[in-house]
């Protein structure tokens, strides 16, 4: 349930 963006936090969590 989190956003895609380019920051770190968000490749980890992208698309979950």
């Amino acid at each position: 349930p989190c956003p895609c963006g380019s920051g770190k936090k968000y490749k980890n969590c992208c698309g979950k």
